[in-house]
Parts: C-alpha cells; sequence; structure tokens
C-alpha cells in the first residue's frame, strides 16, 4: 500500500465528470490531486494536464485553463 495523504486514491474513481472544467467537485471540495511540471524559472506550474482527481471523494474531473475564462466572457 501506498502512504499518501489522499485517501479518495485508494479506492478509485468515485464518479466521472469530466467534460466540463470546474473549480470543484460536484461533492463540494476545491482540493483536486493533478500531475504537473513545474517551470525551473518561476518555481510555478509550467504544465499541467487537464485531467484531476478530487482529493476528498476521488471523483475525476476537467481542470480549467485560463481560455475557458475567456469562452464564459463571450
Amino acid at each position: 500500500m501506498v502512504n499518501h495523504p489522499f485517501h479518495a486514491l485508494e479506492d478509485g474513481p468515485t464518479g466521472d465528470y469530466r467534460g466540463q472544467p470546474t473549480f470543484c467537485c460536484p461533492c463540494g471540495s476545491d482540493l483536486v490531486v493533478m500531475v504537473a511540471r513545474f517551470d525551473p524559472d518561476t518555481r510555478l506550474p509550467g504544465m499541467y494536464l487537464l485531467d484531476g482527481m478530487c482529493a476528498a471523494c476521488g471523483a475525476l474531473l476537467t481542470l480549467p485553463t485560463e481560455i475557458d475564462e475567456m469562452e464564459d466572457a463571450t
């Protein structure tokens, strides 16, 4: 067994809500597990995958991007 702080990862996805970018899970949690690559110059995420997982319940989510904000404004 892997020792990690996210118990939701142990059982696998509880739901699949991918397709609509979101800041929070339908369960109400806004803490997500994501895969990111850090930029060594800025020490910030320079790239990340759009598939994420809710850290509370394990549901699969589509993570938001900057372009989503521009589409919402139109």
